[in-house]
């Protein structure tokens, strides 16, 4: 299932990361954001990463793995 469908078919990865940061930027905020936030977030991290791993864009792609390793491993300690 492609998380940005949109952006996807004119291969407007620039405007998802965009996505991914202002999302970043609300849920570092305590107040804001749910279990389910944090999720939605990893998920398109992963979509990203994806779409960037089948684009050949490898350093691209470890980036966003990475990010979303690191979000999963803050969630599993909830």
């Amino acid at each position: 299932m492609v998380k940005f469908p949109y952006m996807d078919n004119y291969n407007y990865h620039k405007g998802m990361n965009v996505i991914i940061q202002e999302l970043k930027v609300l849920l570092k905020t305590k107040s804001i954001g749910t279990d389910s936030d944090q999720a939605l977030l990893l998920d398109f991290q992963v979509a990203l990463g994806t779409i960037y791993l089948m684009t050949a864009n490898l350093p691209q792609a470890k980036t966003y793995f990475k990010r979303a390793f690191k979000i999963s491993g803050l969630m599993n300690r909830k």
